[in-house]
């Protein structure tokens, strides 16, 4: 279904494109006038930064800003068929403060592509006028920033093992979606990734679990069929292997382990990290320290 959007709150492709270049504008200048596609709340950021900046963020002081990344996104992530006019929808601004007295928040977008589409962004007031947006995962997932980034290394590995034959492109991501919202503040919850490998959209379930020390711990719950020659005894089978995976950074060790067959599931987390005590034959953990891997078990 489209986004039903006031017909002022357009960014027209073309238009934008030539006006920027398709380089990070500088901010315009400011002021406290709401554009008609900002229909966010502001009461979470004012609560975060007061209300002189929260007018600040809501208002079109940001629009060049916010133009070439809503529109570079939706000219470059693959997938989905966006008009050269845009209609878009700002839904909804989390304060994020990067560091202590930062002032920078997460925004999430929505475009009427074929499908709406959903766009996220990290933006960040790097001085009193200039602002940065990066991109984040697009969709609904749940997790962090530096959550999203640890996920995505996990994420794209698995999802390169039903990538089709002849394919070397390197997966994206083009949607995330909750299949299994928190209980309560503090609970697990299930998100499924989906990755385009050249032609071929691949689901990944990704399973988070809050630390009761702080923190979210993310496992890998399903990957792509392998062929049926690839599967054995489980993760037991290749406990010998384990020894030469000592010292390997975490996505190292996680690269060895997606290609030993019967392995299905793959977790990591710090020393005496809290994790789920159920045993499963084709799970293997991973216990990392500063980056590089000290064990690996099974279950």
């Amino acid at each position: 279904m489209g986004v039903a959007v006031p017909g002022t709150a357009r960014i027209v492709i073309a238009a934008a494109v030539a006006m920027l270049g398709l380089v990070p504008p500088a901010s315009s200048a400011r002021s406290t006038q709401r554009p008609d596609y900002v229909q966010a709340d502001g009461g979470p950021v004012a609560q975060a930064f007061g209300t002189a900046m929260a007018e600040r963020i809501l208002s079109d002081e940001f629009h060049k800003t916010r133009a070439w990344a809503v529109v570079t996104s939706a000219r470059e992530m693959p997938g989905y068929a966006c008009p050269k006019d845009l209609v878009v929808q700002l839904d909804m601004v989390t304060p994020f403060p990067v560091q202590p007295g930062a002032v920078s928040w997460i925004e999430h977008w929505r475009i009427r592509c074929d499908v709406t589409a959903r766009r996220n962004f990290l933006a960040i007031l790097e001085t009193d006028s200039k602002l940065r947006m990066l991109q984040l995962a697009p969709g609904a997932s749940l997790a962090d920033p530096i959550l999203q980034r640890d996920t995505a290394r996990g994420v794209h590995m698995h999802a390169a093992l039903g990538k089709p034959g002849g394919c070397d492109a390197q997966g994206v991501v083009i949607d995330t979606v909750v299949t299994r919202m928190p209980e309560r503040p503090g609970s697990p919850w299930t998100e499924v990734w989906t990755v385009l490998q050249c032609e071929a959209k691949v689901p990944v379930t990704v399973r988070f679990a809050p630390a009761p020390s702080g923190g979210v711990t993310w496992s890998i719950a399903s990957q792509p069929d392998r062929p049926a020659a690839a599967a054995t005894a489980g993760c037991a089978a290749h406990r010998e292997r384990f020894a030469a995976l000592i010292g390997k950074s975490e996505p190292e060790a996680r690269a060895a382990l997606v290609k030993m067959g019967g392995i299905l599931t793959i977790r990591s987390g710090g020393p005496g990290m809290p994790m789920t005590r159920d045993y499963r034959a084709d799970r293997a953990t991973l216990v990392v320290e500063n980056g590089a891997v000290t064990s690996v078990v099974c279950g």
